[in-house]
């Protein structure tokens, strides 16, 4: 079995020198996901929200490598 793309992007920011971490809400019967990436320097965190898992994902991705 393959690996999802999310734990591959995933590793990109991991390897990036970030931390990150992930939950998944339902706020308004709506399924919700929000990734937040940091690092220990003074670099900006990331806090993002997406209506699915891949889509948060990139998205920090993408915040992290500006």
């Amino acid at each position: 079995m393959g690996r999802a793309y999310w734990e591959m992007i995933a590793d990109e920011i991991s390897r990036d020198g970030w931390c990150w971490g992930m939950c998944e809400a339902v706020v308004n019967g709506e399924q919700m996901f929000v990734v937040d990436a940091l690092r220990g320097d003074l670099v900006p965190r990331y806090v993002v929200k997406a209506d699915s898992l891949l889509g948060a994902i990139f998205s920090a991705l993408k915040g992290v490598q500006s």
